[in-house]
């Protein structure tokens, strides 16, 4: 196996190339302009183009009080488009916690084992 030539078009070793590499990058990143001191923040999405549907089950899913949800609630309303991710979490986080059945991992599956155990390590496969 032949070895690679090293650049030495500017010399130095690996450290001071990738050095001087990350400190020319970093001078030519420009900076981001500097909001007003008086001007209001953007918002991510504006009001005034949302999709209508969008805004009607986003705020369908937010009149829901999660706290309130139970195992028999209807959680559907969650899982449409236009609901913000973070609500969506909430509820069904909310869903899994609220009946044993889905809390409670059974430990039935094949991936649960512990390999770190010796006893497992030198077990083999017959297939």
């Amino acid at each position: 196996m032949t070895r690679k030539p090293q650049d030495t078009d500017d010399g130095g070793n690996l450290f001071a190339r990738w050095s001087r590499r990350k400190l020319a990058a970093k001078a030519e990143v420009p900076e981001e302009p500097a909001a007003a001191p008086g001007a209001a923040p953007v918002p991510d999405v504006p009001e005034a183009d949302e999709d209508p549907v969008l805004k009607a089950n986003r705020e369908e899913a937010e009149a829901i009080d999660i706290d309130a949800l139970t195992y028999e609630s209807d959680f559907s309303p969650f899982l449409k488009s236009g609901v913000p991710g973070i609500l969506r979490r909430r509820a069904l986080r909310k869903l899994w916690t609220s009946h044993p059945v889905l809390a409670n991992v059974d430990g039935l599956n094949d991936y649960d084992m512990d390999f770190n155990v010796k006893e497992t390590a030198a077990f083999r496969s017959a297939w």
